[in-house]
């Protein structure tokens, strides 16, 4: 899963949570748990799953948005506003569904937060725990979970300030992760010779090498297997039988 969000975009810090094991050592940092809510486009939903987006929404939907102060996302009936998505009405499937869980985690994963003049960055995270929420105009509100370890007191201070404030988020993986994903795909898709894929010991596919006609006969030689034409055995011929009916026509 390739889960981004690589621009600076708004979002809710909605908790800041201490994550403590049991067996943690006196002098080893808490683990941290941060629930996040963000409005994406509905392109998001391909870094889920690529069907999400065409299941969810559609064009030319039986209910059209309207444009209203309180329902600042419905913009695709706006003049002189470019639409947020090519796909901006709720599907008949999508109208019905208010939200739901999607069961996947992102490892690796570098949060920064960002809130006026101050940036915090932790890494080494998991984002997990997706829940999505379709809504009319190509949007979805998007909540899922941060969690990462060995989280220092000068971090806990900072997201003090945080907490329960609009903020500005970014979510990325490391570059080896996506490579990683690549080479195992170009592995699975790589053809063998036919010597790696012989399914025996490499040493009994070797073949004994042909032998000279020369080495054939010092060889037979050797072994007093080369012997004159005279005393080599001759095939028996059958005799005709005085009996035996003749398979020729008389000449007449």
């Amino acid at each position: 899963m390739t889960f981004a969000i690589e621009k600076p975009t708004k979002a809710k810090l909605e908790d800041v949570r201490v994550l403590s094991q049991k067996n943690r050592q006196a002098d080893e940092n808490p683990g941290i748990q941060l629930p996040l809510s963000v409005k994406l486009s509905n392109h998001a939903l391909a870094s889920l799953n690529g069907a999400l987006k065409e299941f969810l929404f559609t064009k030319n939907g039986v209910e059209k948005p309207v444009a209203t102060r309180k329902k600042d996302n419905a913009t695709a009936g706006l003049e002189g506003v470019d639409p947020i998505s090519d796909l901006p009405d709720l599907s008949p499937i999508g109208s019905k569904i208010k939200a739901f869980n999607w069961n996947e985690e992102v490892t690796g994963v570098t949060l920064t937060i960002g809130f006026a003049t101050q940036k915090l960055e932790i890494t080494d995270g998991v984002a997990r725990a997706f829940r999505i929420q379709p809504q009319e105009g190509g949007t979805i509100q998007l909540k899922f979970i941060v969690e990462a370890p060995d989280a220092s007191e000068k971090v806990f201070a900072k997201l003090a300030k945080f907490k329960s404030r609009e903020v500005e988020i970014q979510l990325v993986q490391p570059a080896s992760a996506q490579v990683d994903v690549e080479d195992d795909d170009a592995t699975k898709t790589k053809k063998l010779t036919p010597q790696e894929a012989w399914p025996f010991p490499k040493d009994q596919d070797k073949k004994t090498p042909a032998q000279s006609a020369a080495d054939a006969f010092a060889a037979n030689e050797g072994a007093g297997k080369n012997k004159p034409a005279s005393q080599v055995p001759q095939p028996r011929q059958r005799r005709a039988s005085a009996n035996r009916p003749s398979l020729k026509s008389p000449v007449e």
